[in-house]
């Protein structure tokens, strides 16, 4: 056994969603201490980027790659030309997708992101129960278990009780927005505009958004601007039927450089979640310097703090009251102020550190 190495399934890595599961796995891996080593197996070829320090494994029997498909075979041949078929020996585990370890024994690590699934099953269709199953028999038996959030914790640790001593709490890092590109100009004759970013299905809750600009005390010249994918038929209706077409701006998909500028001139940024793990789009707005109006729910009060307006989750009057709050003489700037200050507590270094003595612990505690 090599007592510095982390074996990790690349599970996370080969799919183009997961944006904020990749986003942690890839800078948490990447300021691992020297004295640990990481080796990531992939049973499919990876669509997204990878840590540079760490080892790859391409299990090519794994691949369903067709006798018709020249490329994916070439492409094949290609990777176990540059990198091992054969898993190395290890001393953790740590699953990015609630997989049990290939390696019967080894000590196993798991990160809980959130415990939505669980604790809202009426936000989620009914076929998700297999992935719920899975990820309860990877939660009792891990080794140790981190959660994302004191949030995520509680929430666990209601659902596991059994678990409560193996769960330690590290937070997500943010500094990694620091590079987040070149802002895009404003245009000079723009009307002030809200933003929202991201997915709007169930949890997300952009219903009552929408909603809020339909509300009669509705800044008159206050647009809402949208990023993520396109407005689904449905959604078209609801914006016809609340009369609101001409307030909501769909912004599409955008480069990072894009939506720094988007951040950088919204009057502030919305993030209405009915629940969450933790909330990097929090983070990322207020790292661009954009004041944040968010749902009151644990994760943003505790990632948040008072750096952050609240408003009650399915009232649109609320949200409304908190955005005319920046409206008024020196609250932007103010709140403004409190976010630089607030994203400062969560450093990838930490994490990376944090998750190192989780590594060390596991490794000594399961052997």
């Amino acid at each position: 056994m090599d007592s510095r190495r982390v074996l990790i399934d690349g599970i996370a890595f080969e799919n183009s969603g997961q944006k904020g599961v990749q986003r942690y796995y890839l800078e948490m891996l990447r300021r691992l201490p020297e004295d640990l080593s990481c080796t990531i197996f992939f049973n499919q070829p990876s669509k997204a980027s990878l840590p540079q320090k760490a080892d790859l494994i391409y299990r090519t029997e794994k691949f369903p790659v067709s006798r018709q498909n020249i490329w994916g075979r070439a492409r094949r041949k290609f990777k176990t030309l540059f990198h091992s078929t054969r898993l190395p020996k290890a001393a953790v585990f740590h699953s990015t997708f609630f997989t049990r370890s290939p390696v019967p024994g080894l000590p196993e690590v798991v990160t809980v992101h959130d415990m939505i699934a669980e604790c809202h099953p009426d936000l989620f269709p009914a076929d998700l129960e297999p992935h719920v199953i899975q990820k309860k028999e990877c939660i009792l038996n891990a080794t140790a278990i981190i959660a994302i959030s004191e949030a995520t914790r509680n929430d666990l640790v209601r659902t596991y009780p059994e678990v409560s001593s193996r769960v330690t709490v590290i937070h997500h890092g943010a500094d990694h927005l620091q590079d987040f590109g070149v802002a895009a100009e404003k245009a000079g004759d723009e009307s002030p505009y809200v933003l929202f970013v991201g997915d709007r299905a169930g949890y997300k809750n952009f219903a009552t958004v929408l909603a809020a600009v339909a509300e009669q005390d509705w800044p008159r010249r206050l647009n809402l601007k949208v990023v993520g994918a396109q407005f689904s038929e449905s959604e078209h209706q609801v914006l016809r039927q609340l009369r609101v077409e001409s307030k909501v701006i769909h912004a599409g998909r955008v480069s990072d450089a894009e939506l720094k500028g988007l951040y950088q001139s919204a009057l502030a940024f919305i993030f209405p979640s009915l629940c969450e793990g933790f909330g990097f789009p929090l983070l990322e707005a207020q790292h661009m310097g954009v004041p944040v109006i968010a749902s009151d729910i644990p994760a943003f009060r505790e990632i948040g703090g008072d750096s952050v307006v609240f408003f009650k989750p399915r009232d649109p009057a609320s949200l409304v009251s908190a955005i005319t709050r920046f409206l008024e003489a020196g609250e932007r700037e103010h709140f403004t102020a409190l976010g630089r200050q607030n994203v400062r507590r969560f450093t990838w270094e930490n994490c990376a550190q944090q998750t190192a003595e989780i590594f060390r612990a596991a490794a000594i505690g399961g052997s």
